[in-house]
């Protein structure tokens, strides 16, 4: 009788235990590859030069910490695409540096968002542990910090118009 009490008690755990493993699951498969530049569908970095057109982004993501990896960082411009498919994206090298630099041309005006994630084992990919619990620093627009999943779209995205030069200053969390 007492080895039923066990197992009766035993089996909700298991399920609980994997209903956080299925959760961490579908929002990694949701957001994977969020700072790929592959998924971009406009040129990336050595592509872009400087014109009359547009805005401009310099973008500055500090507080990397190992000096070692990648910083991936994604640009999006609507919330349909939000941390799915970026239109401007670079892969910029953290070796022996704690700031990394990314300066686009030729913005057109609208509404941005950005991401970014250190990918310090240059995997390409943002790991999380089991319990959803991010392993690799990442940042979003305006510093947001994101509880329990990304932030929304109308929480990081910015405005630009012609000619505006947007300053990023972000910081790793």
């Amino acid at each position: 009788m007492n080895i039923l009490r066990t197992r009766s008690q035993f089996i909700p755990f298991i399920f609980f235990i994997f209903s956080f493993f299925s959760i961490e699951v579908v929002w990694a498969t949701q957001h994977e590859g969020c700072c790929d530049a592959s998924k971009a569908s406009t040129p990336v970095l050595s592509q872009l030069k400087e014109g009359d057109e547009g805005a401009t982004f310099e973008i500055k993501i500090n507080r990397i910490d190992p000096k070692a990896g990648h910083v991936r960082i994604a640009i999006y411009n609507n919330s349909e695409n939000w941390l799915k498919k970026p239109i401007y994206a670079a892969i910029l090298s953290a070796e022996d540096t704690d700031e990394v630099e990314w300066t686009i041309h030729n913005i057109p005006p609208g509404s941005y968002a950005l991401a970014c994630f250190h990918d310090r084992d240059m995997s390409g990919d943002f790991y999380m542990g089991i319990l959803g619990i991010n392993r690799e620093r990442y940042c979003f627009s305006h510093n947001i910090q994101a509880f329990f999943g990304p932030p929304h779209w109308d929480q990081a995205k910015f405005d630009v118009d012609d000619h505006m030069v947007k300053e990023l200053n972000i910081r790793l969390r």
